[in-house]
């Protein structure tokens, strides 16, 4: 969790709000070292575990449907 200052906040806004969707983890935005706000990522986003994934699997689609194929064989 980070935490930066209200002048911060405002200077880099976009580049924060950027690093809250990219790393999905708070920001806390303080005025005089008081918490003034928070910044979260939104919470059961359907597609977030999809996205974190992507890049990180692969595949033969040969092989992949070849299996399905010899199944639908058996079975017709």
């Amino acid at each position: 969790m980070q935490s930066v200052s209200v002048s911060t906040f405002k200077n880099q806004c976009l580049e924060l709000f950027r690093a809250v969707e990219k790393n999905h983890e708070e920001i806390i935005v303080t005025k005089h070292g008081q918490t003034i706000a928070m910044v979260v990522p939104p919470k059961n986003t359907p597609n977030y575990a999809w996205k974190k994934l992507r890049g990180t699997v692969s595949f033969d689609e040969n092989e992949l449907f070849e299996e399905e194929a010899d199944v639908w064989a058996e079975v017709l």
